[in-house]
């Protein structure tokens, strides 16, 4: 009688086949994480620059949409690598109870290139495109915590 070793071709490819369907099955996931990742940094970069915008308003009694203007890391908005593209739009009139701003941090490249987290003057977070349809930000804000301590 011959001892017969190894896999048949049947083995081989039923290994392969449900390696192939757990890899499609992780694969969203895995780039959901990846990006909420990416996401965090410019979660930080938001509350770095409106940080900066405080600092700016209580020296010049104005906001500014000039990120240059702003005491920050020039690597954060100009470095060649970066994820994010980062726009301040400041709203109504200086003087005015309306005055205020919003942060804006857009996606660069990839998967979810265009989609938007927007943070206004008190810290509110929100999102555009596929940010908001994967409900990957939480729309908080960071001053209502410190409201409702006081």
């Amino acid at each position: 009688m011959k001892n017969n070793r190894g896999f048949t071709m049947i083995e081989v490819l039923m290994v392969v086949l449900v390696v192939g369907i757990l890899a499609s099955l992780a694969m969203p996931q895995y780039t959901k994480v990846v990006e909420k990742a990416k996401m965090s940094e410019a979660k930080t970069v938001l509350s770095a620059i409106r940080t900066a915008e405080g600092v700016y308003f209580m020296e010049y009694d104005a906001y500014t949409d000039d990120l240059t203007k702003l005491d920050l890391d020039e690597g954060i908005y100009t470095s060649s690598g970066r994820l994010f593209d980062y726009t301040i739009d400041v709203l109504g009139t200086v003087g005015h109870a309306n005055f205020s701003f919003t942060i804006t941090a857009e996606r660069l490249g990839g998967a979810f290139a265009g989609s938007t987290m927007i943070m206004s003057a008190d810290g509110t977070l929100s999102a555009t495109g596929l940010y908001a349809d994967e409900n990957m930000v939480r729309h908080t804000s960071s001053s209502s915590s410190k409201k409702s301590g006081s």
